[in-house]
């Protein structure tokens, strides 16, 4: 269904695309807070729902706190395990303002949660509570977004499918600001000497991650990705298919551009093509156990 791989032109949200970045870090700060550490920072991730992002349930004090960004309705809604809701409109507001409705909202369902209010992996970062500049919202544009993650879905479920090894659930990542799913070949990865905190405990496996990032002022083209950390010997000479996709050497990963996606006829194959292409490729050169990490094609496992 091409209808499901919406266009994405960058100038078209661009100011709703920043706004969107921050209301969602402030969401992820709290599951952050609220969330006990699981491998590779898993547990900071929001998943995708039938109707947004949700950060799933959290423990709260003595109920479990869930907030949920609905882009159908256009509304963050925060409910608890003992029945009790609160939301906040998504409109266009500030993320001063959606910060402060946040925190009320919170109020109101009696949870108070300390947590930093400086955007993660951003230069210049501005505290939530500060920042009255960032303020817009197109319902539809924010819809758009969504849906295209939900596509960008899809393909990594069946991709992740014939994968035996240790793999992350898909996820989104607000300091990034994309959609990403992990496999690990099982061997540690070599230590990073300039590695903070975050990439000492997110990037400390040899893994291959796969995903969707809808582009940024600094590079407004959304691209599909695939990289291999850390990147092996001769990765940079490999082609994969489709013709459209590239090793970009600054960023040391592959990328397929949104854009030779949308109008093809069959996106989803283009993308897994994509996807499995670079996994073969990268994971050879990089010496990984095929031969157990590999599940049997579907067709010839047994169902019960």
């Amino acid at each position: 269904m091409t209808s499901s791989w919406p266009d994405l032109p960058y100038d078209s949200w661009a100011d709703t695309r920043v706004t969107l970045h921050l209301w969602t870090q402030v969401v992820g700060k709290l599951k952050l807070a609220l969330t006990p550490f699981l491998n590779e920072w898993w547990n900071v991730g929001l998943s995708l729902t039938a109707r947004g992002l949700t950060t799933g349930p959290m423990p709260a004090g003595p109920v479990d706190l869930q907030l949920d960004f609905d882009f159908l309705d256009h509304t963050l809604v925060l409910v608890t395990s003992d029945g009790r809701r609160e939301s906040v409109a998504l409109r266009p507001r500030s993320v001063a303002d959606f910060h402060a409705a946040v925190s009320a909202a919170l109020a109101g369902l009696g949870i108070t949660v300390r947590y930093s209010t400086r955007p993660a992996e951003l230069p210049d970062p501005v505290p939530f509570e500060q920042d009255t500049v960032h303020d817009s919202y197109d319902p539809a544009a924010a819809a758009r977004w969504w849906r295209a993650m939900l596509a960008v879905s899809r393909v990594i479920d069946v991709f992740r499918s014939g994968f035996g090894g240790k793999s992350s659930p898909v996820l989104f990542y607000w300091g990034g600001f994309d959609l990403n799913h992990t496999r690990f070949s099982g061997r540690p990865a070599p230590a990073r000497p300039d590695a903070n905190h975050v990439l000492a405990l997110g990037e400390d496996q040899e893994n291959l991650a796969v995903g969707f990032w809808p582009g940024s002022a600094q590079s407004p083209r959304a691209v599909l990705y695939a990289y291999h950390s850390p990147a092996p010997t001769g990765i940079d000479e490999v082609r994969v298919r489709p013709d459209s996709a590239s090793w970009i050497a600054e960023l040391g990963e592959f990328v397929l551009p949104w854009d030779a996606l949308v109008g093809g006829p069959d996106p989803h194959a283009v993308a897994l093509e994509f996807f499995a292409g670079v996994y073969d490729q990268a994971s050879t050169l990089a010496g990984w156990n095929r031969a157990e990490l590999d599940l049997r094609p579907a067709a010839e496992r047994k169902t019960f």
